[in-house]
């Protein structure tokens, strides 16, 4: 046995003996609410499944050709992926919006900073919770993801890699969550909050990053005088727009899957250069995870900071 597999244990310990995380779990799972979320989650990605192969076969009477029954999986499996990752942005904040401020709202707060516990215990028992509760429903699906098996086109290597995309953007939803949840005074206004603070980074920072480097590659260009750059402005271009891929959830899954399906590695690709040099960039979830995981603690270390403030 390691040195670090104690060390591992005495933390897990500390996690499941932590009065927040015994209590939020106990009431979570013995409620209905929690059976609520679990059933209408497996219900929605079964009928979005059912959906999906209906109107495939339904255009087409029989797949019998290899190369359509593997296009009709990933079909399938890029659906139900989709849904998930937007279903985990719709019920994240519903667990994690509350955390510190249903506490304020229901008056409980300067009770539960007179305990023993720490600000950290505080903090890291309401995330644990709804974390452990968000892996819960992503695991719940692996059976019914599991059925792409039996079609085609889908690796286990690329349904892991899916599952793992999927736990650390619960994670980092469910950091925003308790860190706003921690700014207001009542949950409505968390809620309110984290689902506009979530919605930003899926949907509208994306396509800001993308206006702006458009628009400083066509003023570089203009102020060449349509001459092309030189192989390290492109190079330089070309790793700044693989960031801004790299810390989106969306555009990191789909260029991950397009680099597995085309250059057949789940770590890198090739970039053709200008001048015929191939430039070697890894796979965006290599960057997108540890992005995702900084961030994070950071945003756990911040609520925790927030916490023993108002503890003095």
């Amino acid at each position: 046995m390691t040195a670090q597999q104690p060390r591992k244990r005495r933390a897990f310990s500390r996690m499941l003996s932590n009065p927040i995380v015994v209590k939020e779990l106990r009431s979570r799972m013995r409620g209905n609410r929690g059976v609520v979320i679990l059933s209408v989650y497996l219900t929605a990605l079964t009928l979005v499944m059912l959906f999906v192969y209906g109107a495939v076969i339904g255009t087409s009477n029989t797949i019998t050709n290899v190369s359509d029954r593997q296009a009709f999986g990933l079909a399938v499996f890029a659906v139900t992926y989709g849904l998930q990752l937007f279903l985990i942005a719709i019920i994240t904040p519903s667990l994690t919006a509350g955390s510190i401020a249903g506490e304020r709202e229901r008056q409980t707060y300067d009770l539960l900073r007179t305990t023993s516990l720490t600000a950290r215990s505080i903090v890291l028992g309401k995330l644990g919770t709804a974390v452990a509760f968000i892996a819960l429903l992503i695991l719940a699906t692996l059976p019914l993801q599991s059925v792409v098996f039996l079609i085609g086109g889908v690796s286990p290597v690329e349904l892991a890699l899916s599952v793992v995309i999927l736990l650390v953007t619960a994670l980092m939803f469910s950091a925003f969550g308790v860190l706003l949840s921690c700014f207001t005074k009542r949950v409505i206004s968390a809620t309110i909050l984290t689902y506009t603070v979530i919605m930003f980074i899926i949907v509208i920072l994306p396509i800001m990053l993308m206006a702006a480097f458009g628009s400083g590659t066509a003023y570089l260009f203009s102020l060449t005088s349509g001459v092309q750059p030189s192989d390290g402005v492109i190079t330089l271009l070309f790793i700044l727009f693989w960031a801004i891929v790299s810390i989106n959830p969306v555009a990191t899954s789909v260029a991950s899957e397009l680099i597995l399906l085309e250059e057949q590695s789940l770590w890198y690709m090739m970039f053709d250069m200008p001048n015929g040099s191939v430039l070697p960039v890894v796979s965006p979830w290599i960057l997108y995870v540890p992005f995702a995981l900084i961030l994070s603690v950071l945003m756990i270390w911040w609520a925790t900071a927030i916490v023993k403030r108002k503890e003095r």
